[in-house]
């Protein structure tokens, strides 16, 4: 897993979803602590790995033929104040003996339209998480944790990943609470190129807007249909929406 983000970008087939997964569970609460400490004499993790720090119980929403399953927990951003769902899923080799003492790369999954109060990424009709398993098992792609939170505070007002006054901190929940709830949880890289994110129409220009003004979140992105083509000017036409009020309805140009 010392690899990096140049192998990330497994081709992915975007496609619209029209059905969603129920909220239903699947299982027993799942907790990603690690198992047991490094035994003397074995090899410890590389610096640039991050250990678990605080690991939750998380409350698992489906189980994959692989066996793997994606889970969900309810998160209160203690930067944002915002409390809103995260669903995650880990590939198999995650739970591999010799990868104990290795980080795994983070992919952000954030989904288009309103984003609340569910995120499409983790349906089984979609499939990504079985894409993802498919790819790393054939060696066109290394395996990453998907990381999947809701994209706005309600089902009527987009917020552009952004802190607004008097309204939720929708920016500091995208690219602060999620990200520390990760780190919490998993083993990650230190090094932004382990950590990306995969948008679709609004929440690529979430995506977006999170990478041009946290650049050192992350290293790489792959937004599609992003609600405004990511050029150069990106980030002055982030900043610019920004300043806006919430309002209802699909963004604008």
């Amino acid at each position: 897993m010392k690899h990096r983000s140049a192998t990330l970008c497994a081709a992915f087939v975007l496609s619209a979803v029209a059905a969603l997964s129920g909220c239903s569970s699947d299982g027993d609460p799942v907790s990603f602590a690690p198992k047991e400490s490094a035994k003397p004499g074995e090899t410890q993790a590389a610096s640039d790995v991050r250990m678990p720090t605080n690991p939750r119980t998380w409350d698992p929403q489906r189980t994959l033929a692989d066996g793997t399953r994606v889970v969900h927990v309810d998160l209160k951003g203690a930067k944002s104040g915002f409390t809103g769902r995260v669903w995650a899923w880990v590939p198999k080799q995650y739970y591999r003996p010799e990868y104990k003492n290795s980080a795994f790369p983070v992919l952000m999954a954030l989904p288009g339209a309103v984003g609340y109060p569910t995120n499409y990424f983790f349906s089984k009709e979609f499939r990504l998480q079985e894409r993802i398993g498919e790819a790393a098992d054939k060696g066109e792609s290394l395996p990453f944790i998907v990381i999947m939170p809701v994209l706005n505070a309600n089902k009527d007002t987009y917020y552009d990943g952004s802190d607004i006054p008097g309204q939720p901190k929708m920016g500091t929940w995208i690219s602060d609470d999620v990200p520390d709830l990760v780190r919490e949880n998993f083993r990650t890289y230190a090094d932004p190129k382990g950590w990306g994110f995969f948008g679709s129409s609004s929440g690529g220009y979430v995506g977006m807007r999170w990478c041009s003004s946290t650049p050192s979140g992350s290293a790489w992105r792959s937004p599609a249909g992003p609600m405004r083509p990511p050029t150069p000017r990106c980030g002055t036409a982030t900043r610019r929406r920004s300043r806006r009020t919430a309002r209802p309805g699909w963004p604008s140009s």
